[in-house]
């Protein structure tokens, strides 16, 4: 109809109402757009809405995950000064079998890594989701949350630099069934040799092997500061993120 009055108005030469209807028409796809994107920006919103919904529990899991990984954390580190002060004050009378264990929990430490759920929160890296949160404190959360786990990934990074030694050729008085009991079986049906003991004498004398679990209760100690600034940082998420559902 627009498009009819404006073919008449130019074959008649009358260029205002060519011009009133050409801008109708105009005016009409502008106000058509921004309702279009209006309608795009509110069902983005609730979908960011939803999303947090779900950030929010997957970080209340987390939590969870982070204290059982905190308290195993504390443990490993009670372990290794007990196996060092126990090798320090090696005597014939210490405790082997006890000393065997620790060493298997020492060997195990490097390969222990924080599993974290972030499928919902991976979503966020979305440009046109991340703009609905932008300058929110829930933005600043997930920042310092994001920090936080990097400075206990560092950590593990560091640990892990331990595994990647034979233990048992590094230290060859150290018994075959001590290192290949500290992992998971690879389910490879072989009989596990036992002609292999730990010397204890001579690895209580060891300065390397001293120095190695040193260094790795100092990192363990790093690792419980950063699971604990973790902790803390998945809380205060978490509230950002009902404070923002509210």
């Amino acid at each position: 109809m627009i498009l009819d009055n404006i073919s008449r108005a130019l074959r008649t030469q009358n260029w205002l109402a060519a011009g009133v209807e050409f801008v109708i028409v105009i005016a009409g796809v502008v106000i058509g757009f921004q309702i279009s994107q209006i309608a795009q920006n509110r069902a983005e919103e609730r979908q960011v809405e939803e999303l947090l919904g779900l950030i929010a529990v997957e970080m209340e899991s987390n939590l969870e995950t982070i204290e059982d990984y905190s308290a195993d954390t504390e443990r490993h580190i009670r372990q290794l000064v007990a196996l060092r002060g126990a090798m320090a004050a090696y005597s014939e009378q210490t405790d082997t079998e006890q000393l065997n264990f620790l060493m298997t929990q020492a060997v195990s430490i490097p390969s222990r890594v924080l599993v974290m759920d972030t499928t919902a929160l991976d979503q966020l890296n979305d440009a046109s989701m991340r703009r609905h949160i932008r300058g929110s404190q829930v933005e600043r959360a997930i920042g310092e949350w994001r920090d936080a786990l990097s400075g206990l990934r560092g950590n593990e990074s560091g640990l892990q630099a331990f595994g990647d030694i034979d233990w048992s050729a590094r230290y060859p008085a150290l018994s075959f069934e001590a290192v290949s009991a500290a992992f998971p079986s690879p389910g490879i049906a072989e009989p596990v040799p036992t002609r292999f003991e730990t010397d204890w004498a001579a690895l209580s004398q060891n300065p390397d092997l001293a120095g190695r679990l040193a260094a790795m209760t100092s990192l363990l100690e790093y690792t419980r500061v950063s699971a604990g600034r973790l902790e803390s940082s998945t809380s205060h998420l978490i509230d950002a993120l009902r404070a923002g559902a509210d």
